[in-house]
This record gives C-alpha cells, structure tokens and sequence, in this order.
C-alpha cells in the first residue's frame, strides 16, 4: 500500500481496492459474514419489475433480502441463455442456481456481468472449459459449483484466475491428477474442494496436500487410497473430510488420525476395522462420523465412545450389536444416530435411553420388538424416528403414541401393526407425518 498518498480522492480509491482484494485466510463462515456486511451497508436499487415478472414466467425460485431486493435465483426448468441476459441489473443478487442444457457459454457471458454474486451453480449445464473465462472478472465470487457439467482440467485454468473464488465443487466432472497441479496456483485460498467421482486419484493427493488453507475435502472413488491419504497429513486446517468409497485401509487410518484438525469424518464403505479406529482417538473435535458399511465391531465401539463431542453417528451396515451399543451412553452430546441394518436388538436400545439430546434416530431393519419403545420415552427432543422392518405389533403403538413431538415417524413394513392400529396411531399423533 502506498502510504505517502493522503489526497481524499486518492483514499476513497485505496479503500474501493481493499475491499476487491483476495481474501485473507480465514474461515469460509467468517467470510461469508464480511461479505454480506460489506454488501448490506449500501442498499441497491429497486429491481426492475418486468425482469421480476419474467422471472416469475419461468416459475423461477426467488429468495428476497430484508429490503425486498433478490438475492437468490434458481431456474431449473430448462432454463436458456436468454433467462440470464438481464440478471446483472439485479443488484443484490448472490446465489444463482441453474439446471439444465439450455445454459452455453453465450449464458456465461451474461452471468460474467453480475458483478454481486457470490455463488454460482450449475448441474447438467452444457458450457465448455472456455466458457469459464467470462467468469474470471466477478469480483465476488466464492463458491462456483459444476456437478455433472462437462468441465475438464482446461477449465480449472479459468477458475484459479478468479481472485476470490474460494469452494470448488467438481462431482461427477472429467478433472483429473493435472487439474489438482493447476489448482495449486490458488492453494493458499481454496478453502473447500469436492471431487467426489472424478478421475483425481493418489497422484492428483499430493497436489491437494500443499493446499494449506484446506477445510473440506471430499472424494467418493477407489482410485484414492492409503498412499494418497498420507499426503493430507499437514493440512492443519482441513475440518471435514469424506472418502466414501475409497480404497482406504487402516493404514491409511493413521495418517487421518494426525489431521487433528477434523471435525467430520465419512469412511462409508471403506475397509477399515476397529484397528483403524483406534488410530484416530487423537481426533477430539470429531463432531460427525460416519462408518456406515465399514468393518467396524462392538470392540471398536470402545474407542468410539472416547468421541465424547460426536453430534452424528452413524453405524448403519456395521456388525455392531448390544455389546457394542453399551458404549453408546458415553456420547450424551449425540443428536443423530443411525442404526440401520445393524445387530442392535431391545437390550441395544436401552443403552439409546440416555441420550436425551437426539433429534433423529434410525433403528430400520435391526433386531427391536415392542420391548424396546419404553426406552425410547426419555427421548423428548426426538423429531425423526425410523423403527421400519422390525418385529413390532399393535402393542407397540400405545408408547410410540406418547411420543407427540416426532415430526416424522416411519412404521413401513411392520407386518404386525394392523390397520386399525394404524388408524389408532394417527389419532394420537394428528400433527405427525406418519409412512405405514
């Protein structure tokens, strides 16, 4: 910054340029709170009532602000270029959602004017790599989401050339180990990448691992594994990681368990035993796990229940039985458990008891019978409940029937609960939304 100008005119534009310059590392909520104060303080104009009204033509979702101004856009009703050529006059606008192969590059050119949005997303949408360029100029832009568009590593060119792009979501899109080394340009920014279903692999891991300003990273492919996984070992940022279906082992597990950072953790489908669980004992801010269909044992549960700030669990496929489920009163802070397809049978369930602060339990396909709704009474925050597939009769009904605070109850495919037992239910729970 050049100190020796004091000129008024000269400070205004000082100030205009601070406000435009990259980001600094920060959390991607504490930037999200700057940015809207810094676009709240000056109110926009109104918008112009006949773009409303062709929006409101091609039923399009509209989100307002506090001034009455739109901030949100989604077209996902075979929206076209031409949709998008006005959208720049809409002052306030943040979020635009779009969905659809009516949307080319010619619509790029349009959504390049919008110089307030921050985030922008696109699913199925028909744009090239080149197409991107018309984005590189928004001064806002943090989050750009490309599901299942054709974009490649040429585009990922594009997307680092914009200053304060931030999250990159990339599912189900053809980038490869390439576009990670052309990432990298923008490593002490990105703050969130999602590359689950790519063809990214162990190679393109070393290229993220010196992405230092890393919080989520997602994958969901088995070209990723335990080699890959070693690379992320000096992201000291990164809070939440997913590799749902990754060739992850326990090995892999110690490299995870150094990442004390996390917060989230979703190994679904992965090989990983209660060895690999008790390689990441050291993750005490660990808020969400998920292991559903994992190797994990009622042994491995002993070193789950050292988790004491889960606030999700998730267990469903595993072997895990009542043996397993005593541990489970260790982790009073839990708001959502699932149980589903697991061992868990009424002894199970009484341990569930004292978690007094669920809101949404999953007990579809295990071994409960009627015995097991006396335990759920002490439940008095539980808003979603699943006890489908199970061994429960009409008798089950007068204390499930006590349960008034559920908002959705699933009951399906439980032979023994007759029709006039279903009736009597929805007598006793008017305002519940009940599936038989």
């Amino acid at each position: 910054m050049e100190r020796a100008i004091y000129h008024p005119m000269a400070l205004c534009l000082i100030w205009l340029l601070i406000v435009g310059c990259q980001p600094s590392l920060e959390t991607a909520d504490q930037q999200n709170e700057k940015t809207s104060t810094v676009v709240s303080e000056t109110q926009a104009p109104a918008d112009d009532p006949q773009i409303v009204a062709v929006l409101d033509n091609r039923n399009a979702n509209l989100v307002l602000n506090a001034t009455g101004n739109i901030e949100s856009v989604t077209l996902q009703s075979d929206p076209s270029d031409t949709d998008l050529a006005n959208l720049h006059q809409l002052a306030a606008l943040k979020t635009l959602t779009l969905f659809g192969r009516g949307i080319t590059d010619h619509g790029l050119v349009s959504i390049g004017k919008i110089a307030s949005l921050q985030t922008l997303r696109m699913e199925k949408t028909e744009h090239t790599d080149e197409g991107l360029a018309h984005l590189k100029k928004l001064p806002r832009l943090q989050t750009i989401s490309l599901s299942l568009t054709n974009i490649s590593d040429d585009g990922l060119k594009h997307l680092v050339e914009i200053p304060t792009l931030e999250r990159i979501v990339l599912l189900r899109t053809k980038v490869t180990d390439a576009g990670m080394q052309i990432l990298k340009a923008a490593k002490n920014r990105i703050a969130l990448l999602d590359l689950r279903d790519t063809l990214v692999s162990d190679a393109g891991l070393a290229h993220i691992g010196e992405m230092t300003n890393l919080k989520s990273l997602k994958f969901s492919t088995a070209r990723v594994g335990d080699n890959g996984i070693s690379h992320l070992e000096g992201l000291t940022r990164l809070k939440s990681l997913a590799l749902d279906g990754s060739d992850l082992s326990d090995e892999g597990m110690k490299s995870i368990g150094k990442i004390t950072s996390l917060e989230e953790l979703t190994l679904s489908g992965c090989f990983v035993t209660d060895e690999g669980i008790h390689s990441i004992t050291g993750l005490k801010k660990l808020k969400n796990l998920r292991l559903r269909g994992t190797i994990v044992t009622d042994d491995g549960m002993e070193q789950i229940k050292s988790f004491t700030e889960l606030r999700t669990l998730d267990l469903s496929e595993t072997a895990i039985g009542d043996r397993g489920a005593v541990h489970l009163a260790a982790l009073t802070n839990l708001e959502s458990l699932n149980l589903w397809f697991t061992l868990i049978t009424d002894e199970g369930v009484a341990h569930v008891s004292g978690l007094t602060n669920l809101t949404w339990l999953n007990l579809d396909k295990t071994q409960i019978t009627d015995g097991s709704i006396a335990h759920l009474q002490p439940l008095k925050k539980l808003e979603f409940l699943h006890l489908g597939s199970n061994r429960l009769t009409d008798t089950a009904l007068d204390g499930i029937g006590k349960l008034t605070q559920i908002q959705d109850l699933y009951l399906t495919f439980c032979q023994g609960i007759s029709p006039k037992g279903r009736e009597r239910l929805q007598a006793d729970l008017p305002d519940t939304n009940i599936r038989f």
